[in-house]
């Protein structure tokens, strides 16, 4: 198959324009497959590749040495945590490089794409402005030629395809990195640009109706916080007393501290052998965590029910284990005794942790079995401890409906995606 050889994907916008009831998209998927299924998705057109209509740029990080490459500088310098933070679609950055830190006096083009080659591979963004980025990424900016035949939105979405098969093909090395010539010779899809249009208003509706979502689940999160605040007062580890008529304790009088012992590195595994592992709060889910590590030699452990800890930066992040799980250096589990409710003592410790990490980051860049014992807060009667839990578990309640609703948004949109794109498979014939 020559790299200009026709491609026909099963799906195709004409006119979608979304739905604001979620109810209508779960099922919109099935009707648009029902639709188009039988209709050419790219007619007429061909794929290119990479090399053939983008100008590919490597990043770079300007010394840091140079002060007057940093100091009040005003080209954006995008890294994969502008990406974590900010979305895919980005014009500004958290970090800033003077005129003077380019090289030959140019950045990036506006309406470049990022996408990154090395370390966390796969990642993608369109950067609606001048800019520059680190090593990590390549850029890639339409040649004069197609500047007007390319919707840059549209290969936003077709980086979809892109990212996976970068994951796919990384070169074997201790430090992972993709194979820049095939990079380059990958194929995207070049259909008209009135098509690329349609193709960008039916996704960009999905998108807005995921937005819409994600900031219902923040408002969520926030009114829980805002609870947090209302019935816990903020303690620190200095004894103090809590302007309330119930009393307050030390955490050592209620609960049990088990400080995370790490195994040997040789025992771990991904393949299920063995008792769950957590090093840290990288598994952590809204409430509880879904462990990816498993242990063949266990050290210290949590038990199903116990309050896990992150005694690292982040501090005092905190999750409930559902199973036994082994606990590494970054984590304590905490077990209530019969002289509280783990449920309270959970709420109780979630606004600790808010104190905990502060607005900018951890106040403590570690904790240990002693500081977390001081902890102070306030305990209520066993039956005012049943309110204060039963209310917020109706709001966990909402917050866990809410967050299902939004993941199953995302794999809707996913398989648009797949059924617009083709499959990598094809792509490599």
């Amino acid at each position: 198959m020559s790299k200009e050889d026709k491609i026909v994907p099963p799906l195709r916008f004409p006119d979608f324009m979304g739905d604001q009831q979620l109810e209508a998209l779960r099922n919109h998927k099935k009707g648009l497959l029902q639709k188009f299924f039988c209709k050419p998705y790219f007619d007429g057109s061909v794929f290119k590749e990479i090399q053939g209509i983008f100008d590919v740029r490597n990043g770079y990080t300007p010394s840091k040495a140079n002060k007057s490459f940093w100091d009040n500088g005003t080209i954006p310098w995008f890294r994969i945590d502008d990406i974590r933070e900010n979305g895919r679609i980005l014009n500004q950055s958290l970090k800033y490089v003077s005129q003077s830190a380019l090289k030959g006096g140019k950045a990036f083009p506006a309406n470049s794409l990022l996408v990154s080659t090395t370390a966390t591979i796969g990642e993608y963004a369109l950067i609606t402005v001048e800019h520059l980025s680190n090593q990590r990424f390549v850029s890639l900016s339409p040649k004069r030629k197609y500047a007007h035949q390319i919707n840059m939105t549209f290969m936003l979405y077709a980086c979809f395809s892109l990212s996976e098969w970068c994951r796919r093909n990384t070169k074997p090395s201790n430090f992972a990195s993709v194979e820049m010539d095939g990079f380059k010779k990958f194929r995207f899809p070049l259909p008209s640009l009135l098509l690329q249009e349609e193709i960008v208003q039916g996704l960009s509706a999905v998108d807005d109706v995921i937005t819409a979502q994600e900031k219902k689940l923040e408002a969520l999160r926030d009114h829980k916080k805002g609870l947090l605040q209302k019935f816990f007062c903020k303690p620190y580890f200095d004894g103090s007393v809590f302007a309330t008529k119930w009393p307050h304790v030390k955490l050592v009088d209620v609960a049990t501290v088990i400080a995370g012992q790490s195994p040997k590195a040789e025992s771990y595994n991904k393949e299920a052998i063995g008792t769950p592992f957590m090093q840290g709060k990288k598994d952590y889910g809204d409430k509880f965590p879904t462990p990816t590590v498993w242990t063949k030699s266990v050290s210290k452990l949590a038990e199903s029910g116990d309050i896990l800890m992150s005694v690292r930066a982040p501090v005092g992040a905190l999750n409930i284990a559902n199973q036994r799980i082994c606990i590494g250096r970054g984590l304590a589990a905490i077990r209530a005794t019969d002289k509280i409710s783990r449920r309270y003592l959970f709420y109780a410790l979630l606004q600790i942790s808010e104190d905990l990490e502060g607005d900018s980051g951890s106040i403590f860049n570690s904790i240990n079995k002693k500081q977390i014992e001081e902890i102070n807060f306030i305990l209520p009667p066993s039956s005012e401890q049943k309110r204060i839990v039963a209310t917020f578990d109706s709001v966990d309640d909402v917050i866990e409906l809410e967050g299902q609703k939004l993941e199953a948004l995302h794999d809707h949109k996913k398989g648009l995606l797949q059924q617009l794109f083709p499959k990598i498979e094809a792509l490599s014939e």
